[in-house]
């Protein structure tokens, strides 16, 4: 009985193969090749960079990228809390919040990045350009898509907020102090003298005279600009 147990002992240990799997799914190109698109797109979009050690360590919007790639990359194999406690430890040293579950393209650049959020369900296109103070969130509790989705090679200007499941398109852009909101089945009215678009209530006449008059219709929109 002795020499059995000894045997069973001695027998070689089977490997971990989904240990194996994940280090070496982390140690691949494809974890790796977005994360060189953001440290190559700032040379192309920053006049500033001028070497790779600047870049490397002086660029808070990359910090914060490589920091959700990994979160992200943790996030989508289901692990609990250490996604989010690297997010807030990302948000501590950078002053930008994404959350794990958002998906991010490759050559995406925050440029200065302070203030900036993105929301779980956020999807970011590739070589899209966010500026400072930008906000990809949600307009409620809502369940399931509930954050924006821009396509490639959008720019974000600073302080803009995009609130809501809705979609802006590839080459477009949002300019400084642009704000969205998700799409109403009522009409849009914009006030050109507060550059803000107002969703209406039941009766769209129920804005002030002043502001009332000064209105235009711009149909089934879904964005608006804030002073």
């Amino acid at each position: 009985m002795q020499q059995l147990l000894d045997g069973i002992k001695s027998l070689p240990k089977t490997p971990d193969y989904t240990k194996i799997n994940l280090l070496k799914n982390l140690l691949s190109r494809a974890f790796f090749e977005p994360i060189s698109s953001d440290f190559r797109i700032i040379f192309e979009r920053d006049p500033a960079a001028r070497n790779w050690l600047e870049v490397l360590f002086c660029y808070p919007g990359l910090h914060a990228l490589c920091l959700h790639r990994l979160a992200h990359w943790l996030h989508c194999r289901g692990v609990s809390f250490i996604p989010r406690l690297i997010s807030h430890l990302g948000r501590f040293f950078t002053g930008i919040e994404i959350h794990p579950g958002a998906e991010i393209g490759k050559g995406v650049f925050i440029d200065h990045g302070m203030g900036v959020v993105i929301g779980e369900t956020a999807i970011v296109g590739d070589y899209t350009l966010i500026y400072q103070d930008v906000t990809l969130g949600g307009t409620g509790k809502q369940e399931g898509k509930r954050h924006p989705t821009l396509g490639k090679n959008v720019v974000v200007g600073a302080g803009a907020k995009i609130l809501g499941n809705i979609q802006r398109t590839r080459s477009r852009s949002c300019r400084r102090r642009f704000s969205c909101f998700a799409r109403c089945p009522l009409k849009l009215h914009s006030c050109r003298n507060s550059r803000t678009h107002y969703l209406p209530q039941r009766n769209p006449f129920s804005f002030r005279t002043w502001k009332a008059t000064r209105c235009r219709s711009i149909g089934n929109a879904h964005f608006a600009l804030s002073h």
